[in-house]
C-alpha cells in the first residue's frame, strides 16, 4: 500500500541537486579515465605496500608514485616512503610483455602457482627474508669497515 508523502523541496532545487550530483561524480578523481593507465588500481609500492596513483606529467609523460609520497599519508604514517615514481608506460609494456610470456610457457605459471600454494609469494615472507639478509649484511659492512680503515691506516 502507497503512502502519499508531501514534497519538502520543489521540483527545480531537487533537479540542481541530482544535475550538481551527476557532475560531482564525473569530475571526482577515482572517475578519471581521461588517462589510459592499463595498470589502474593494481601497482604496489615494493618498499611499504601502498597503492601507487597514475600521475600525468606536463609534457605528457605518465609515472605511478607511491600514496606514501603525500603530505596526508606521510603525517598519518610519520615517515615518507623512499620509493622513486616509476614510469607508467614501462611499467605496462612490462607487465604485458611478461604476461605473454607467462601465457606462451605454460610451465612460468605452472611453477609461479606451486609457489603460491606453498606460501612463498605472502609478502610477509619476503619482508622476513629481507630482514634477515639487513641483519646479516650488518655486521658483514662492519667487517668491510674495518679492513678498509685497516689498509688505509
Amino acid at each position: 500500500m502507497a503512502i502519499p508523502v508531501p514534497a519538502i523541496i520543489n521540483q527545480e532545487t531537487f533537479a540542481a541537486a541530482q544535475a550538481r550530483l551527476a557532475r560531482h561524480t564525473h569530475m571526482a578523481r577515482r572517475h578519471n579515465t581521461a588517462h589510459a593507465y592499463v595498470l589502474r588500481g593494481l601497482v604496489r609500492c615494493g618498499p611499504c605496500h601502498l597503492a601507487c596513483l597514475g600521475r600525468t606529467l606536463p609534457p605528457g609523460s605518465h609515472d605511478s608514485r607511491c600514496r606514501g609520497r603525500t603530505a596526508a599519508l606521510r603525517a598519518a604514517r610519520g615517515e615518507r616512503c623512499t620509493a622513486r615514481f616509476a614510469p607508467a608506460r614501462a611499467l605496462d609494456v612490462w607487465v604485458w610483455q611478461d604476461l605473454c610470456r607467462s601465457l606462451r610457457e605454460p610451465a612460468l605459471m605452472t611453477h609461479a602457482l606451486a609457489r603460491a600454494h606453498g606460501g612463498e609469494w605472502l609478502p610477509q615472507a619476503r619482508q622476513a627474508r629481507r630482514k634477515t639478509l639487513r641483519e646479516a649484511l650488518t655486521p658483514l659492512e662492519r667487517q668491510q669497515a674495518r679492513l678498509l680503515e685497516g689498509s688505509l691506516a
